[in-house]
């Protein structure tokens, strides 16, 4: 993290920091998608990308790959109290739609990707919340 501006010297200020057209905040898959999309549209443009991160980005993307997930069972449920079902789905399937983008933009070689289902673990406090999981597991999966 840069604490000072004026710790930069003449060329890394220069480099950087002056005459960027578009600045993305979040160098995840996010971020870095925004940023090559807008590199297509705007091929001229200066795009800085920055990132709490110091060395390698700070959030989900390098650490869980939370972008192939498209919502565990118990994160669906907790969706569903407060939202449509139509509306639920509808972002599972908008999820499952960027993931097939993605892969066929980077290559799952690129990626790393391996299609490997999904767990998701309860501890013997959650028994309520896995029977309930269990009887609906079925009706989730024809969506």
């Amino acid at each position: 993290m840069i604490e000072n501006r004026s710790s930069l010297s003449f060329w890394e200020r220069q480099t950087y920091f002056e005459g960027v057209d578009l600045l993305i905040v979040g160098a995840g898959i996010v971020g870095l998608n925004a940023a090559r999309a807008a590199q297509q549209l705007k091929p001229h443009w200066k795009i800085l990308v920055v990132d709490r991160g110091r060395i390698l980005p700070y959030g989900a993307s390098t650490r869980n790959a939370g972008f192939a997930c498209f919502g565990s069972m118990t994160e669906l449920l907790d969706d569903l109290k407060n939202t449509s079902e139509k509306e639920v789905f509808d972002l599972v399937q908008k999820r499952w739609e960027g993931l097939q983008k993605l892969r066929a933009v980077l290559g799952d070689d690129n990626l790393g990707y391996e299609e490997l289902g999904g767990y998701e673990l309860f501890t013997p406090q959650e028994e309520e919340i896995w029977k309930d999981c269990l009887d609906k597991m079925d009706g989730f999966n024809q969506h």
